[in-house]
């Protein structure tokens, strides 16, 4: 799916570029408090000016930032799953006849009504988030580091921690999104042909079995779903509370440095902050991660059918309004051919007619 993200390459680094902008605002916050915090504790009454400009850029920049991303956001996914559908649905449309009939019509929508949907909610969101998340938490670790080493290494080992959840689901992650794919294809084609021959069952009086097997579908369909969703769901949670136990022994080994006097009190506020921001990055980056590669084979589907197909399929081009035939032969049996070896020119304009034989 990279092959996407390289043909918009001016989206994504768009995209990109105002999403850090965006992810550095609690570093901002962080250096106001700190600024705040140092006029409370150390009576620098003289920084109360620069405190108040700080805090009124701070909102103006969080506020244009973010619009802005939003905004981006939207488009890069918008122009990103319009890409797939498109390439995905000529590629459908260029098969043979005979290779189109062999897949199921149910199979074919639930490529567009839920694989493209996994593919953008696990895998073109996520990508950005993640690079976006690491990026600004690498920057966040940075300023730890500047502040105290100590203080830093216990970071590392928080986010270590917490990224290993991931890499434990991946199984079976792939293992329900791969049921949800299949069965997507199942329930489309299901009530497709319920829906088309609904005159027939009222006519057979079975309307009763019908509704209960539909009922039936859709609570296995939304048994499946409800699998990748507990899988992604408890992977951020599972990983949510290995680092809110780290964070926990973190802010304790924090209050005893200013205690002993190895921390300034003014670093208090800031830290905490920042190290707030940090986990959270981490927890994105835990069920992104998990959303990911939940999705590899989907991806894989996807791709396989895209580039699997040719131009089977010739487009007119060029047309000027006649018909031509060329070496056509049609027959029931090869032994007796109706038409045998016919080329012949349909004029534009003229109309055209065979004898009929009377007995």
């Amino acid at each position: 799916m990279c092959r996407y993200i390289l043909r918009n390459k001016k989206y994504f680094i768009g995209t990109l570029c105002t999403s850090l902008f965006a992810g550095v605002v609690p570093l901002f916050l962080a250096y106001v408090i700190q600024l705040i915090s140092d006029v409370a504790f150390n009576n620098h009454f003289e920084k109360a000016g620069t405190c108040l400009f700080a805090s009124v850029l701070f909102l103006v920049y969080t506020l244009m930032t973010t619009s802005i991303n939003s905004i981006m956001k939207s488009t890069y996914r918008k122009k990103l799953k319009t890409d797939l559908g498109e390439d995905l649905y000529s590629s459908l449309m260029n098969q043979s006849y005979s290779m189109f009939k062999k897949e199921k019509i149910g199979n074919q929508l639930s490529l567009f009504t839920n694989d493209i949907k996994m593919v953008d909610e696990y895998y073109f969101y996520p990508i950005l988030s993640m690079i976006v998340d690491i990026i600004v938490s690498v920057i966040i670790l940075i300023y730890i580091l500047r502040i105290h080493v100590f203080v830093g290494f216990m970071m590392v080992v928080i986010a270590v921690a917490t990224l290993l959840v991931p890499k434990m689901m991946e199984k079976r992650l792939k293992k329900y999104s791969n049921q949800l794919s299949s069965y997507s294809g199942i329930y489309n084609s299901k009530l497709k042909e319920i829906f088309q021959n609904f005159d027939i069952i009222l006519d057979l009086g079975v309307l009763k079995q019908f509704v209960d097997k539909g009922k039936e579908w859709i609570e296995n369909m939304e048994y499946k779903q409800r699998n990748v969703n507990m899988a992604i769901s408890l992977t951020g949670n599972w990983a949510n509370c290995i680092a809110a136990t780290f964070q926990l022994i973190f802010m304790l080994v924090i209050g005893l440095m200013i205690l002993y006097g190895h921390l300034d009190m003014i670093y208090m506020m800031p830290i905490v902050n920042v190290s707030n921001n940090f986990i959270s990055n981490l927890n994105d980056i835990s069920s992104n991660l998990a959303g990911f590669k939940s999705v590899s084979d989907v991806n894989s589907k996807l791709l396989n059918i895209i580039d699997s197909h040719g131009q089977a399929n010739k487009f007119v081009s060029n047309y000027d309004g006649n018909i031509y035939l060329e070496h056509v032969s049609f027959g029931y049996t090869e032994s007796k051919m109706i038409i045998d070896d016919l080329s012949f020119k349909f004029e534009k304009g003229k109309k055209y007619g065979a004898p009929v034989r009377c007995s």
